[in-house]
């Protein structure tokens, strides 16, 4: 068996899709992998232009990024969803002096899950908002991360104006010392505080 061959194996037993493009668009190489992605048998592809067999892709995200690749000769990353197989792919394209080869890896689960974390986000978003308290989160060195509309209203201040910073310079100064001491015990004793 040649180096060639032997290559040619050697990627097809990678888990995630292999192609190569001349400079015409034509593929030079598919793996086993890209092809079960695409539904197509690799060997019916080589020598074909991509933009024949998949016209819906022209003028698309990645049919744009894969151009920019080819005319700055710098690689790209990106995700695309195609519809035509109903999946997520994130995409490295590695231009050469041949064209072009990509890289690519069905994220569809993990974007499904990123798009259900966003949704879970919201709705505790939501629901936090609408609370009539006011709710806060602060980090280690008592700035504000999180703050709900009705802290907002307290403090008539919006959260562009509050989160990363502290409330001490809203504080009377003789109440300062006590306000971060209340803080620093939260933080290290796990105390729970509860304002009159």
């Amino acid at each position: 068996m040649c180096i060639r061959d032997r290559l040619g194996t050697a990627l097809d037993l990678i888990s995630d899709g292999l192609v190569s493009y001349d400079k015409n668009w034509c593929y030079t190489f598919i793996n086993k992998k890209a092809g079960e992605l695409i539904g197509k048998e690799p060997h019916m592809l080589l020598g074909k232009n991509v933009w024949t067999e998949f016209p819906e892709v022209v003028g698309q995200k990645s049919y744009n990024i894969f151009h920019k690749a080819v005319k700055t000769r710098e690689t790209q990353k990106f995700r695309d969803y195609y519809e035509r197989f109903d999946i997520w792919f994130e995409i490295r394209a590695y231009p050469h002096s041949e064209g072009l080869t990509l890289y690519f890896t069905d994220v569809t689960e993990q974007k499904k899950t990123e798009e259900l974390l966003i949704a879970s986000e919201k709705n505790l978003d939501n629901i936090i908002n609408n609370i009539g308290d006011p709710v806060f989160v602060k980090d280690d060195k008592s700035r504000l991360i999180f703050v709900n509309n009705s802290f907002c209203e307290v403090f008539n201040l919006s959260k562009n104006d509050i989160i990363g910073k502290t409330l001490e310079d809203n504080v009377a100064p003789e109440e300062r010392e006590s306000f971060l001491n209340i803080d620093k015990q939260v933080l290290e004793l796990s105390l729970i505080h509860i304002s009159e």
